[in-house]
């Protein structure tokens, strides 16, 4: 039974309006976080999460966010199977862009 792990803009930005907590975890690389950025996220890399996922709440839920989604939904399946609670965001950094907040930057 494959489980939906995605999470629309929508969706983040009304959890973010309602200041719901969570980590919301960047994967992408730190010169791509100099680029843009969402308010409040953490930047993890990639290739960083296995060794700094025991610092994770699993109490808390995790929304992983990259460029596009390619990435996050990769650590999202991951962490979901280590047995956190992981959503990705569909579209990624991308779509956060272009459909809500337009003073990130595109790239």
């Amino acid at each position: 039974m494959a489980v939906n792990l995605e999470i629309s803009v929508f969706e983040l930005k009304k959890l973010l309006d309602e200041k719901k907590r969570f980590l919301l975890l960047d994967c992408r690389t730190p010169v791509e976080e100099k680029i843009a950025k969402i308010a409040g996220s953490t930047l993890v890399p990639l290739n960083e999460i296995p060794q700094k996922m025991i610092e994770f709440d699993k109490g808390k839920e995790i929304i992983v966010y990259c460029h596009h989604s390619g990435r996050s939904s990769f650590a999202a399946t991951f962490l979901a199977r280590a047995g956190f609670k992981a959503k990705f965001l569909a579209g990624g950094i991308d779509a956060w862009a272009k459909k809500i907040d337009s003073s990130v930057a595109l790239y």
